[in-house]
Order: structure tokens, then sequence, then C-alpha cells
């Protein structure tokens, strides 16, 4: 199965958690675009970890690949991605360079959670990053190990 649809098929899961949970967030601005958006911070989260785990030759061409295929559940959302990766950069420019790691797939989550809020503050969202931030690390470490370079055939 492709990233972008197991994301999708577990942030459908979460959103229908996360609603029951916290009621309060069908009232956010942008709630309805949860599913979506959360599935391109995986996307997002899964494509940085390509430099620990994938070969070197192939990190592009695996980036590319997995952007076309969430452009295709969500056309336009390059300017999601490129929004995304705006927020992390930024904010691990002003973190200590031995500590980024440690926020590598938080920052992702709190783009997501920013996003559909409009920024608004509400209850549960620092639960909610810290949920969508292990989900992230979890379905990202070892994804890449898998692949394999079947360009020579």
């Amino acid at each position: 199965m492709n990233a972008p649809t197991s994301y999708r098929i577990l942030f459908e899961a979460f959103e229908r958690r996360f609603s029951a949970t916290y009621p309060q967030l069908v009232l956010l601005p942008y709630w309805q675009n949860f599913v979506g958006v959360a599935t391109l911070g995986g996307c997002f989260a899964l494509s940085v970890s390509l430099a620990h785990e994938a070969p070197e030759e192939m990190r592009t061409e695996l980036e590319i690949i997995m952007r076309k295929q969430i452009d295709i559940r969500y056309p336009g959302c390059e300017a999601f991605w490129e929004d995304c990766a705006h927020y992390v950069t930024d904010a691990l420019h002003r973190i200590e360079r031995p500590e980024r790691g440690k926020y590598m797939f938080l920052l992702p989550a709190l783009w997501v959670l920013e996003h559909v809020s409009g920024s608004e503050m509400f209850s549960g969202k620092d639960e909610m990053c810290g949920e969508i931030a292990m989900l992230y690390q979890s379905e990202s470490v070892g994804y890449w190990n898998a692949v394999q370079d079947y360009s020579a055939n």
C-alpha cells in the first residue's frame, strides 16, 4: 500500500476518535480538512526520514513518486507541502542542531494542528500533537528500508 493511502486510512480513524474525545474540534475553522492535511504532514515526515533510511541515489525519485501519489488524492496540494516544509524549516533554524532530531515528527504534527485550527487555541492541542507525532514516527521508522532499487531490471 502506498504511503498517502496508508496515512489517509489512519487519519480517518484518528479524526473520528479525536472528534469524539474533543467535540469542540468540529468548531475549528478548517477541521473538515484534518484527514487531508494530516496525510500530507505524514508524507512530509516520511520524506524527511529518506535522508536516514534510503540510498542516496534513490531519495529524489522516491520523494517525487510519493508526492505524485499525494497529488492524485489531493490535487493541488503542492502549496500545502511547501507551506509545511517552510514551517518545519523555519522552526528548525531556531533549534540547536544537536536537538533538531527530537522535533522532526513533532513539527509536522504541529503544522497540521495550526492549519486546521486557523492558529486558534483549543483544548487538547498538546495531547493531539503528541499522538500525531508518535504516529508519524512509528509509521516512518523502517519504511524506506523495505524499498529496493529495481531500476536495473
